[in-house]
């Protein structure tokens, strides 16, 4: 009866450092993207991901030999001066961005 008890002790101190050893992994690999993130961002100059976004836009738009005024027009068939997301989302796919 002893013995069990002592194994049962053993398994879970096993799974507690299984555990530990885990969640340091996980935090050295946070910590690692956190770092790889931020000399991202300082590489492109501290720029926002809205920004990032938008250059990409840009740029994907110019290889459909469209500007982003233009695709703007695009989405906007009522003249509203507004476009609605799912009529931006509908047209990005339509002109596979």
């Amino acid at each position: 009866m002893r013995m069990v008890h002592v194994q049962h002790m053993v398994t879970k101190l096993q799974a507690k450092f299984r555990q530990r050893l885990a969640m340091k992994s996980l935090d050295k690999d946070i910590e690692t993207k956190q770092q790889k993130l931020t000399q991202r961002s300082s590489a492109d100059g501290g720029v926002s991901n809205e920004e990032l976004a938008l250059r990409e836009l840009k740029s994907r738009l110019a290889k459909k030999g469209l500007t982003p005024e233009a695709f703007y027009r695009t989405c906007d068939t009522g003249y509203q001066k507004s476009v609605s997301v799912e009529s931006f989302k509908a047209m990005l796919a339509n002109f596979n961005l």
